[in-house]
């Protein structure tokens, strides 16, 4: 018994040391094409790299629903429209100048002209409540608001609130951290090369400690001393390469990729709740009639399109999250009857529309599922429609300007997101309702703007915006969501901004077993890639 018994621990020992978090090796990562910056305000989809070249308040972790402070200790709501924020002492830039208060002032001060200017991607929901942002002294920042703002924390992790020197910044010419200056930053790794096939990062030796380290995070840094993106636009290229073991992370996947996986044992593909987003969004100052837009949306065959791009069962997803059930009253049922594939009756909605256009052009960037996608929607609006429709593909980056050419744009159908894998902040003016907010993305993407010259679309707007503030300053959460279940409503019935399009039910993600402590369940809100604890199992 004593023998079984000493085994037994031996082996229980054995197993805890494998299992112990382990520091060095490098996370070996991809992204589908070079940067335009590395300014954390200015995030677009092509610099994840602010994820770890910065410090940020803190993290929001959806599933867990928590705050782990980052280079904030703490934040105190002294009145409703007052908040004081707290800095975390002993902090330093990559330079070794000390971050203070007036540094992450200025990148909030800074942060909406900025937006606007850059055509960056942070949404405005996130800060156009703020009135003031003043450093009190070195540690101390207070926040003014114009209204309460029952979200001020959570919206205060997003990663365009990142710490950034000042006195680096405003030395630029351009008055930014584009070009990655020395001292901008004051993450845990160091941006240490920019090139064609990729990024590199390395661990940042004026880092500072983390105590105490809220979880995700660890006293002495994170435990992975590199990481490394290549640079890896083809899908059958990086697949390979993921399978190989040369790439850390593959994110979300399909049924049938997940086959080409599983007799790969260096390969955990875990399955999560989806909450993706996937939308075909229109240009409204062409398809300013809501029967054109209804007749796009009745032209679609969905349940087919689950099956042939998913290959497996579909959820309907909605203006709110549907992982939000805090905020998100509509059942599957009641979104799916907005979803109804009827081409008699789109073809009708089209006519009485005056038939608007004889071509319709949907700009999709080059990712095999979005082109899918796009390829499957054009049949059946041809089908359908009985018109000519081209799908262009483009590079993230150029995507990204043709979407956000105002006012003319050379598209009327702008396709977004796979559908795949996806996650939420969990506020709901910061996930889904951005494509429809007048004050975000609505004018800039779309031509849906409360000073439209077509009264139709002006008066859509103002109704939209008259309901998405009305339910900002709501702090009732059972009235808060009412007024949701309104505006998903009302945006439903003029087929406003774009069609909504299914997303697989399950998301599966893939990422190499050797990467442990990684936070899967929230990494589509970039919280995961922000998580020190994670490290690489030899």
């Amino acid at each position: 018994g004593t023998a079984a018994a000493t085994a037994a621990a031996t082996t229980a020992a054995a197993t805890a040391a494998a299992n112990a978090p382990v520091k060095g090796g490098t996370l070996k990562l991809s992204k589908l094409a070079a940067d335009t910056g590395e300014d954390p305000r200015i995030y677009h989809q092509t610099n994840p790299e602010v994820l770890f070249a910065n410090a940020f308040v803190a993290t929001w972790q959806v599933s867990k629903n928590k705050v782990a402070f980052d280079g904030m200790i703490s934040m105190e709501q002294k009145d409703p429209l007052t908040a004081v924020f707290k800095i975390r002492s002993g902090m330093k830039f990559n330079n070794g100048d000390p971050i203070t208060a007036e540094d992450w002032a200025y990148t909030m001060t800074t942060l909406p002209l900025i937006t606007k200017e850059r055509r960056g991607h942070a949404s405005t929901p996130l800060f156009n409540y703020i009135e003031s942002t003043t450093a009190i002294d070195a540690t101390t920042v207070q926040v003014k608001l114009t209204r309460p703002n029952p979200t001020l924390l959570v919206n205060m992790t997003a990663r365009y609130m990142a710490f950034l020197n000042k006195k680096v910044v405003e030395a630029q010419a351009t008055k930014d951290a584009q070009e990655n200056p020395a001292g901008a930053f004051g993450g845990p790794y160091n941006i240490e090369k920019r090139e064609a096939a990729g990024t590199r990062m390395v661990r940042n030796p004026n880092y500072w400690k983390h105590e105490p380290a809220d979880d995700g995070f660890v006293a002495n840094g994170p435990y992975i001393d590199n990481v490394e993106y290549r640079i890896i636009p083809d899908r059958a290229a990086l697949k390979a390469a993921f399978n190989a073991g040369d790439i850390d992370i593959l994110g979300g996947i399909d049924k049938l990729e997940a086959d080409e996986f599983k007799s790969n044992k260096n390969i955990t593909i875990a399955e999560r709740p989806n909450g993706a987003f996937n939308i075909l969004a229109f240009d409204h100052k062409k398809l300013f009639d809501k029967r054109a837009r209804a007749a796009i949306r009745a032209a679609i065959n969905y349940e087919a399109f689950g099956a042939s791009i998913f290959a497996g069962p579909i959820t309907y997803q909605a203006p709110v999250n549907i992982l939000i059930p805090g905020f998100q009253a509509l059942t599957q049922d009641q979104i799916k009857a907005y979803h109804k594939y009827d081409p008699a009756d789109a073809k009708k909605l089209w006519e009485a529309a005056g038939k608007p256009l004889t071509k319709l052009r949907i700009l999709t960037y080059n990712n095999a599922t979005t082109v899918s996608i796009s390829d499957f929607v054009a049949q059946n609006l041809k089908a359908a429609l009985g018109i000519d429709v081209e799908v262009q593909q483009n590079d993230p980056q150029a995507w990204a300007l043709r979407a956000n050419n105002v006012p003319d744009k050379d598209w009327e159908i702008l396709q977004s997101g796979n559908g795949l894998s996806g996650g939420t902040s969990g506020v709901p003016e910061n996930s889904n309702l951005i494509w429809y907010d007048p004050r975000a993305y609505g004018p800039l993407a779309f031509n849906a703007s409360i000073d439209s010259d077509n009264p139709a679309i002006k008066e859509e707007s103002t109704k939209i915006l008259e309901l998405l503030k009305a339910q900002e300053i709501e702090l009732d959460v059972a009235k808060r969501k009412q007024m949701l279940t309104d505006l998903q409503k009302y945006l439903f019935e003029i087929a406003h901004t774009g069609v909504l399009l299914p997303i697989a039910k399950t998301a599966l993600f893939a990422h190499n077993a050797r990467l442990q402590d990684f936070g899967v369940n929230d990494f589509d809100n970039g919280y995961a890639l922000r998580r020190h604890a994670m490290w690489l199992k030899a």
